[in-house]
């Protein structure tokens, strides 16, 4: 066994990253996958994966009660456009762009991390946050980003990534664009505009609470359980659907997020 890491037999790999890491890819996922315990966030890079012979499993972020703590207390808003995340070259070219067209952007944790009931605030306090991709890769999709972003009450401008099908599942709560001049016209929109910005985050509310984490886990997590006892024959206890065990999941026992 790889130090540091628990036996694949009995546990399951849920990655969050983008899919570009040769040590993950080369000596990680593929023991996972063996026993059918690779789960990925993100549909884009199941089929990276898949392109690579790694069979994962799509297992979606989505709405838990967990994310309630996020819910602005008010509507008072003081920072325009607000951006979380690690800088590096691509990220800071970006911004710098920005900032040249005009978009005054608030990098959040310049100076210090950000996390817990600090990060909460920030993203109570934004009008609008940018999620912008790190490695440049059209694979990258950032859930993990969105989400606590939405359930704060911002507005969450997004340079696109991701598999098409998930980002049209999403286009309601994320605003995907293309582009530098594209992120600027949307972004100055959104943080000039309370009406309009109040009711694109009230309808990016309204997705994210509708795709709930709890659903998503069912049925994986139940395939787990009935694959847990590798004594198990059906030939010895007759009606084998009388003992498929079930995991009875309610919408708030299951919890999602991540770091921005």
């Amino acid at each position: 066994e790889m130090q540091g890491w628990p036996a694949p037999d009995s546990s399951v790999l849920y990655n969050f990253e983008t899919v570009n890491e040769q040590t993950l890819l080369k000596d990680i996922f593929p023991r996972w996958a063996l026993k059918k315990h690779l789960w990925d966030y993100s549909s884009a890079s199941v089929l990276k994966l898949a392109r690579l012979k790694i069979d994962a499993r799509h297992v979606p972020l989505g709405w838990s009660d967990s994310l309630e703590r996020y819910a602005p207390v008010d509507e008072q808003r003081d920072l325009g456009v607000v951006f979380v995340g690690r800088m590096n070259g691509r990220r800071r070219q970006v911004l710098l762009e920005l900032r040249k067209r005009g978009v005054p952007v608030y990098h959040a944790n310049a100076d210090a991390l950000l996390f817990g009931d600090g990060l909460r605030d920030v993203l109570r306090r934004a009008r609008v946050v940018l999620s912008l991709a790190y490695f440049g890769d059209a694979d990258e999709w950032k859930a993990t980003r969105y989400l606590p972003s939405i359930a704060a009450g911002a507005v969450v401008v997004a340079e696109a990534g991701g598999a098409p099908l998930e980002r049209e599942a999403w286009r309601e709560a994320v605003v995907f664009v293309e582009g530098v001049e594209a992120m600027v016209d949307v972004v100055k929109f959104y943080a000039s505009n309370e009406t309009a910005r109040a009711e694109r985050a009230r309808r990016a509310a309204a997705v994210l609470k509708a795709r709930r984490f709890a659903a998503a886990l069912r049925g994986p997590v139940e395939d787990l359980v009935l694959g847990s006892c590798r004594f198990w024959r059906a030939a010895d206890v007759g009606d084998a659907e009388a003992w498929r065990w079930r995991v009875a999941a309610t919408s708030s026992s299951s919890a999602s997020g991540g770091e921005l």
